[in-house]
């Protein structure tokens, strides 16, 4: 687990990341805190990047870039929230049922 000093964002991998292989690196979940609406939830969220930068993060040969300002919580006003049901529990669940609306 890797954090910033101020605790707003987090970045989970492997502990050996540094020693790996670009062609072995392993996904990641970052992680900010979290906004109004996911607050009540849990204290973080994962961060969310605008479709205008999904680019620019893939770009492995950029350099110079910084992502800093894109790692804060999520517009709450630009998130939907609803119930869905326990499908969603079990990590070998895939599919729509996972984000079906529930009453």
């Amino acid at each position: 687990m890797l954090r910033r000093k101020s605790r707003s964002a987090s970045v989970s991998s492997d502990p050996n990341w540094a020693s790996l292989s670009p062609f072995s690196l392993r996904p990641i979940i970052i992680t900010t805190n979290a906004n109004t609406i996911i607050a009540k939830l849990h204290d973080r969220m994962p961060v969310i990047l605008p479709k205008d930068c999904y680019g620019l993060w893939l770009d492995s040969i950029r350099e110079g870039f910084s992502f800093p300002e894109y790692m804060r919580p999520y517009d709450p006003y630009k998130m939907t929230v609803y119930p869905v049901g326990t499908m969603v529990n079990n990590v070998k669940n895939e599919g729509e049922g996972c984000i079906r609306k529930v009453d």
